[in-house]
């Protein structure tokens, strides 16, 4: 797991794909300044942080590491879905499922055992429909 605001910044870029150029390009900074920040040779002042924050969807309290992580903020950190793939997962169950899934963090104890009774009802049902 990432731990300096420097390792977050480029993961994060990372994630979406973007190259030095083209992320310091969309925060209106130089390539050099970028590279400062994800090394961790300078400290972004607060705008700029806000800047990273709204872009790659996160907060600053998760770029600076004064709390804990959200769901949505560990797959950002941890590069386990990049852009070109959530595109494809859309295509495959949809925005609407997608966005259910970002959402899961966010259940309550009730909607995780439906969620779970759901799965397991599919699971069983697709076991029997592949034995047909």
């Amino acid at each position: 797991m990432d731990k300096t605001l420097g390792q977050k910044l480029r993961r994060l870029r990372e994630k979406k794909e973007w190259t030095q150029k083209h992320a310091a390009k969309v925060f209106g900074i130089t390539n050099a300044a970028l590279s400062n920040y994800e090394r961790g040779e300078r400290t972004p002042d607060p705008d700029m942080l806000k800047k990273f924050a709204e872009v790659y969807g996160v907060s600053i309290d998760f770029l600076v590491g004064k709390r804990e992580n959200t769901i949505d903020e560990m797959l950002n950190e941890n590069v386990i879905i990049k852009e070109s793939e959530l595109k494809y997962i859309n295509y495959l169950i949809g925005e609407d499922a997608v966005n259910i899934i970002k959402d899961i963090g966010k259940l309550n104890a009730k909607e995780k055992e439906l969620l779970h009774l759901f799965l397991l009802g599919l699971k069983a049902y697709r076991e029997i429909n592949n034995k047909k």
